[in-house]
């Protein structure tokens, strides 16, 4: 419910959420690959949206940010 209410109220919070759903149909309807960048918990978060991604039939990855860093990106 905190979350809800978040972006509810928060302009800033909603315009995030909208560009991130934009990020994803834009893959989609491009048939473009979304990657997945995060560290640590956010890590373990990032994996499970890849997998749910991939579970939509849309193109994506995950990269630890400390690997994007060295060069991998």
């Amino acid at each position: 419910s905190h979350v809800a209410r978040l972006y509810e109220t928060d302009p800033s919070a909603r315009q995030g959420m909208l560009r991130a759903v934009d990020a994803v149909v834009n893959a989609k309807l491009n048939r473009g690959k979304l990657v997945i960048c995060a560290v640590g918990k956010s890590g373990i978060i990032g994996q499970q949206l890849v997998a749910m991604t991939k579970s939509l039939s849309i193109s994506s990855s995950f990269m630890h940010a400390t690997e994007a860093v060295h060069g991998d990106l």
